[in-house]
């Protein structure tokens, strides 16, 4: 009898690899058909982690992937004929408020919500927000400045995250958050929540993406709820205080831009609250770390190249 709850389990067993490795593969072949040459690949894991070298097809587990590195081909596909390429590969689903983001969003509702955000990164419009960026800005410089007074040492690349973070949530979420002042602040402490997702969730998009759609249906969202449910509150609020004070269109950040001059653009319908949210903060993440960083090498060339620093106050 023992023996037999073996063999039935061994039996098992070799049935669901045998299921597993098939549904891996089922994609695989694509590209001979197509008569894409492709470097020798994994039964199971594809070509992941393989050196792409010349390479134009490949595939990312079960998921085939062309790689173009034809100039012209490329330029078709990101200028002339960008219409028909404009969804993204989606790691993994997420709830609101994140879900309308433009990086997510697929197919028409994709365009209705890039042709309501794009024309609030025009020239012009970059100007109307930039009061908010030079005030933030003042008050990054009074802060080193009583740091320096005080000899006090400064931690660059944190400080240059907190006028980040400020300025951010000034253009983005239309609020003052001075974390240069006030560093546990509500608004700050929620940020750091988002931009430090669960490792083992990552671990599993990044080795596993057949495995990520699931992980926001079985309750395991990539990005705290809570704390995202905060940000979209944020939104609410100003959104709400506006309108109750007949402010809505006069403050020029990104929640004035992506309504008022996006209607002046000729876009027949509003983002919906959701989609505010969404881009909103995707703020955060598109712009956060890559501020903060390049501020942070920027400064540091300059302390090490006074001479530049000269020619920069010059100018």
């Amino acid at each position: 009898m023992e023996v037999t709850c073996w063999l039935i389990a061994l039996f098992v067993i070799l049935l669901l690899a045998f299921a597993f490795v098939n549904y891996m593969t089922s994609s695989h072949g694509i590209f001979e058909k197509l008569g894409i040459n492709i470097p020798p690949k994994s039964p199971v894991l594809g070509h992941f982690g393989h050196s792409l070298k010349q390479v134009y097809g490949w595939y990312d587990t079960r998921t085939p992937i062309l790689v173009v590195k034809d100039l012209d081909m490329i330029k078709d596909i990101l200028v002339k004929n960008f219409n028909y390429f404009v969804d993204r590969r989606v790691p993994m689903e997420h709830d609101e408020p994140f879900r309308d983001n433009l990086l997510t969003l697929r197919g028409d509702r994709w365009k209705h919500v890039r042709a309501s955000v794009s024309p609030t990164f025009s020239s012009g419009r970059i100007k109307k927000m930039s009061p908010h960026i030079e005030r933030n800005a003042k008050i990054l410089l009074e802060n080193l400045k009583e740091k320096q007074e005080s000899g006090q040492e400064v931690e660059l690349k944190e400080m240059c995250g907190f006028f980040a973070l400020d300025t951010i949530a000034s253009i983005a979420f239309g609020i003052d958050i001075n974390t240069l002042k006030n560093p546990e602040n509500k608004f700050a402490q929620e940020t750091k929540k988002i931009t430090n997702p669960n490792p083992l969730l990552f671990a599993i998009a990044v080795f596993f993406p057949v495995l990520a759609p699931w992980l926001t249906r079985f309750g395991l969202p990539f990005f705290p709820n809570k704390s995202m449910k905060y940000l979209a509150s944020v939104v609410d609020s100003v959104v709400a205080a506006r309108k109750r004070d007949g402010t809505e269109g006069t403050v020029n950040d990104f929640l004035d831009l992506v309504t008022s001059e996006a209607q002046e653009q000729g876009v027949k319908e509003r983002l919906s609250l959701s989609e505010i949210h969404a881009q909103s903060i995707i703020f955060i993440f598109g712009g956060l770390e890559t501020i903060s960083t390049v501020m942070s090498f920027t400064l540091f060339l300059l302390a090490v190249h006074p001479e530049c620093l000269e020619r920069a106050q010059k100018e």
